[in-house]
């Protein structure tokens, strides 16, 4: 599986939207990257944006990767998540 990645930054909020394939281990993952890289981004908001994902995930997966990704990127006042439809 791989996936791409494309990082926006913005006044409001920074928008990282990934392409491709990935597993929730892989997602998972990637929250430790951004964890790091997020220090740097100039607002307080990210728009993680999955919805361009060619995997699916159940709704546990999806609650699951939401609450982790507020864990691992506790400097950002709002982190959003878009999905692609179930």
């Amino acid at each position: 599986m791989s996936f791409n990645i494309n990082v926006t930054p913005g006044p409001q909020h920074t928008r990282v939207a990934l392409t491709g394939q990935a597993n929730m281990g892989q997602l998972l993952s990637f929250l430790q990257v951004l964890q790091v890289d997020s220090a740097g981004w100039p607002g307080q908001a990210v728009l993680l944006d999955l919805s361009e994902l060619e995997t699916s995930f159940t709704q546990s997966q999806r609650t699951e990767f939401q609450q982790e990704a507020v864990r691992s990127l506790p400097r950002l006042l709002c982190v959003t998540v878009r999905w692609n439809p179930a």
